[in-house]
């Protein structure tokens, strides 16, 4: 078997010449160059030496070009590639005839009819020295028609071996005229496949040519819009389609072709007929990218003096493959926006979700949204998000997502995906589960704080002592009934200790009294609705028992979520015969989801009282170790002011005089120190301060009460608090007295001439920090 050629022939129309670039498989760009030619060998008497002498001046030409540089792909369009015997009349189907391949002056070279395209190959390899034959071993058809294509078959694979060729525009009598013609090759130095096509669109009435006019000229050119769409793979480069058009910028079929193709030409200064047009990603989503042209040259229009031919046109165009793929998918969020009954009876939840997500692709890339690893549809019009383009490369895009809940199933796993399966990005979540929630509280309008527990709703909230909100029965219960009661707990905001209206106390600290008692006011509840579809129905079951023995019960409907009256609170005799009372809500969406809440309350219950310490001062001012702190805080806040101000060097003489600074700003800081505290407005910023630290204090006291299973595992986790509100109570005032200290002293003209006199005092070899 003889060897392939090193030339295969395609079916395309084209008259310049292309360098191309491309995108995924290299690690590199890669230049390409295309030759589109017009033979314009339709019309003449063809003498068959000159016929050949004309296809090896054009093998001259275009061997100036091929293989100069490092390129991965030559590709050479032809049109007009056909030629008639003497005396043949114009044919309305403009067929192929093989001419003689005459050796042109190179003893040795094989003659004989082929077809032009053929022709012109074997001159080229024979120039070239590549191969002794242009042999038959081609899996596709060479030329068509007028159209043909030569590609460097050791640079391309044809795939699967297919041409595409399709007929264009009205035909006359069965036939046309005009023709499609391409193939898909692959690259073999990157991988990409690109989509190659050659064309020659009429140029409107002419004379003796049956099936010309101008309408026809713009279906021809929506004909070949169409065919290449059609005929286009995702995952190729942006097809590339050259020839003879015959119309210019500004005319209908240019604007036609501009929807979805770029012309290359214009952007170099060319305005010609013969053209070469690059896909645009827009139109071809999925692309692996498209080719760039960095180089464009029109080689002009050769006169027929020395063949006795008509004039013929070549174009050289370069371009680069795109660069290295890249994407990037992220999904930002799928946050829950709405909730809704969907259809007619019976209904079903359905909960609405924001999906965005943003990429970053060198290709228009289409993308898929999954659910559970199923293409999403939504339930409400079977519309998908399977395979939608993204408006551009690179952005971000919100999609609703539309999710039915059916009874124990609340997980979705969303994925979104673009066209290739090993880009994409998965995000879980969760589904609110039906609930009603009850909060407790007394005195109606309370506003509830939820205590970030995980069961809030079993203590009662806004019960305090000083409204007698509950009844002591025993002052000092045992530590077993305590353990024994620790279920039954009741939060309870006690007096203050001392007197908080003295003006030299304030609170130090917090007591906690466990006694035993009873709720005597009423109890009202806010009821809170997870994942319930509004309206919402609500009716409780009201069970008051003594024991184990059910005393009275009653059935409510129509509850309202807010402010709720459960029972008007306990008595002593209650307390005596040991009753409880639970309240269990059931509650009815709009979808039909059904939930129920229970609370439950006991006569016998554990007061914990938890009671403010107002105390005289634990410091004093004037004592030794408080000045020492105020003034060491001060001194270094003033004097990392100062060393804000300094250069480096500067700044490493001051580090060393620190000591010096200290001792001279002593005198300063206590007469500042001794004014400031007589500002009784600071006084009572530190007492409305200590106030804020101790509602924040109780309130973390009330959450580990909340949270703790046992009376020991509480009083573990409270006794750190009580030891940082004595600490606060103590580093409050010197923060507070230290700051305004400082202050003062800043606009002290003493202090800024001790800084600046700092730098020429003599150092005693200390530095900072001492």
């Amino acid at each position: 078997m003889k060897p392939v050629n090193t030339f295969t022939l395609l079916c395309f129309a084209v008259f310049g010449s292309l360098a191309l670039l491309s995108t995924a498989y290299a690690q590199d760009r890669v230049r390409c160059a295309i030759h589109t030619i017009n033979l314009n060998m339709a019309y003449d008497v063809i003498d068959s030496e000159n016929f050949a002498q004309r296809l090896d001046t054009i093998a001259n030409l275009l061997l100036r070009d091929l293989d100069s540089g490092n390129r991965s792909c030559d590709l050479i369009g032809l049109s007009g590639a056909y030629s008639k015997r003497q005396g043949t009349f114009v044919t309305l189907k403009e067929m192929s005839h093989p001419c003689r391949c005459y050796n042109a002056g190179h003893p040795g070279w094989t003659a004989g009819e082929k077809l032009t395209t053929r022709c012109l190959a074997s001159y080229l390899q024979k120039k070239k020295g590549w191969t002794d034959e242009v042999g038959p071993k081609i899996d596709i058809n060479h030329q068509k028609g007028e159209i043909g294509l030569i590609a460097r078959q050791e640079k391309y694979d044809v795939l699967d071996g297919v041409v595409y060729k399709k007929l264009l525009g009205r035909t006359w009598f069965g036939m046309a005229r005009k023709r499609v013609l391409g193939t898909r090759l692959r690259i073999k130095d990157t991988g990409h496949i690109l989509p190659f096509y050659a064309t020659h669109i009429s140029s409107g009435v002419q004379p003796f040519r049956p099936g010309t006019s101008a309408n026809n000229t713009t279906k021809q050119v929506r004909d070949l819009v169409s065919a290449i769409k059609n005929w286009w793979h995702p995952g190729d480069l942006t097809p590339i389609v050259v020839g003879t058009f015959n119309f210019k910028r500004g005319t209908r079929c240019y604007d036609i072709m501009s929807k979805d193709f770029d012309e290359v030409g214009h952007n170099y200064g060319y305005d010609g007929i013969e053209q070469v047009w690059i896909g645009k990603e827009t139109s071809f989503p999925g692309a692996q990218g498209r080719m760039e042209a960095v180089r464009y040259e029109d080689l002009g229009v050769f006169d027929s003096d020395s063949t006795g031919l008509s004039d013929y046109s070549v174009c050289y165009v370069e371009l680069l493959t795109p660069g290295p793929d890249v994407r990037d998918l992220t999904i930002d969020h799928c946050n829950f926006q709405s909730r809704f009954a969907l259809g007619s009876q019976p209904k079903v939840r359905c909960d609405r979700y924001d999906l965005k997500f943003s990429w970053a692709c060198n290709y228009i890339p289409r993308f898929t949204v999954l659910v559970d690893g199923h293409p999403y549809h939504d339930p409400r019009d079977n519309s998908s998000f399977a395979h939608r383009l993204c408006p551009q490369n690179t952005g971000s895009i919100s999609v609703p997502a539309h999710f039915l809940v059916s009874e124990n199933s609340y997980a979705r796993t969303v994925t979104v995906e673009l066209e290739r399966p090993d880009c994409s990005r998965t995000i879980g979540i969760q589904l609110g589960r039906p609930a009603i929630e009850v909060f407790p509280f007394l005195h109606q309008g309370y506003a509830y704080t939820a205590m970030g527990t995980q069961n809030p709703e079993q203590f009662i909230q806004g019960v305090t002592e000083a409204h007698k909100d509950v009844q002591v029965i025993d002052k000092n219960p045992a530590q077993d009934e305590i353990e024994a009661l620790w279920d039954r707990r009741v939060f309870v905001h006690g007096r203050p200790i001392g007197d908080p209206n003295d003006p030299n106390s304030l609170i130090v600290g917090f007591v906690i009294n466990y006694k035993l008692g009873y709720v005597a006011e009423p109890i009202f509840c806010n009821m809170r609705a997870n994942a319930l579809v509004d309206p919402v129905n609500l009716s409780a079951t009201i069970t008051k028992g003594q024991g184990t023995k059910i005393r009275e019960q009653s059935i409510v409907n129509d509850l309202p979520l807010e402010n709720c009256l459960i029972f008007d609170g306990f008595t002593e005799q209650d307390y005596c015969d040991r009753v409880s009372l639970t309240f269990d809500v059931e509650a009815i969406d709009d979808a039909g989801q059904r939930c129920h809440g229970r609370q439950s309350f006991f006569a016998n219950s554990l007061l914990c009282i938890v009671r403010p310490d107002y105390s005289e001062l634990l410091f004093d001012l004037d004592s030794g170790s408080v000045k020492d702190r105020i003034h060491d805080s001060v001194t270094r806040e003033l004097f990392m002011d100062l060393l804000a101000t300094l250069g480096e060097d500067e700044k490493a003489i001051a580090q060393q005089r620190f000591p010096v600074f200290k001792n001279r700003i002593a005198n300063l800081v206590r007469a500042s120190l001794a004014k400031v505290q007589r500002d009784r407005n600071l006084w009572r910023d530190f007492k409305t301060t200590q106030r804020e630290h101790y509602i924040d204090t109780e309130q973390k006291i009330f959450q580990q009460f909340a949270c703790q299973k046992s009376f020991a595992e509480a009083q573990a986790r409270i006794e750190p608090l009580r030891e940082t509100m004595i600490e606060r109570a103590l580093s409050t005032p010197i923060e507070i007295f230290a700051h305004a200290t400082v202050l003062d002293l800043k606009e002290a003209e003493a202090v800024s001439q001790l800084m600046e006199n700092l730098l020429f005092e003599e150092s005693d070899g200390s530095s900072w920090p001492p």
